[in-house]
């Protein structure tokens, strides 16, 4: 028997899409699609806009941490910055953005997100006066502990072991 492989589908980005997947190819035989995020971007000072009320210092620090983390990339032509997170259950994203939202509430700062079903994807950014501002880059690692906590998963494309996935410690 003749065994004709399918070709893999491919979607284009472009910086600051929303969604920064792209299928990858599976073995023959296995229907099921994964998806992988973009390489994190490495941070030059020129790449960043910090918003005008804040210390472009202090925010240059911390979004260097956060992006050499290797889980957040820079966004809106260094304007923001953008992760997904993945969990083992619903509940437990629900619980995660509870978290986050609660923070949220308190210092008066909120995220553009998007959920489905394990998946969350936050992206923090300033809108008046425009720019990354050190809320970002606070929000930025509050939703990293939260995820710690709450059991997020890391594909082996994240954290470079070769199990698929594998809870965050």
């Amino acid at each position: 028997m003749l065994s004709v492989s399918k070709p893999v589908v491919r979607m284009t980005l472009r910086p600051g899409d929303l969604y920064p997947w792209r299928p990858l190819s599976a073995p023959a035989g296995r229907r099921r699609r994964t998806f992988a995020t973009t390489p994190p971007a490495r941070l030059k000072s020129s790449e960043l806009k910090v918003s005008s009320n804040s210390d472009a210092s202090r925010v240059l620090a911390e979004a260097t941490q956060l992006l050499d983390d290797g889980h957040w990339r820079l966004c809106d032509q260094g304007e923001g910055l953008e992760r997904e997170f993945r969990f083992k259950t619903f509940k437990a994203t629900w619980d995660f953005m509870n978290d986050v939202a609660a923070e949220c509430k308190a210092q008066r700062h909120h995220p553009e997100w998007t959920n489905v079903f394990t998946r969350t994807h936050i992206k923090w950014t300033t809108h008046s006066p425009k720019g990354l501002s050190a809320k970002d880059t606070h929000m930025a690692q509050f939703c990293d502990d939260v995820a710690t906590r709450r059991g997020e998963l890391l594909s082996a494309s994240q954290d470079g072991d070769a199990a698929p996935e594998t809870p965050k410690v």
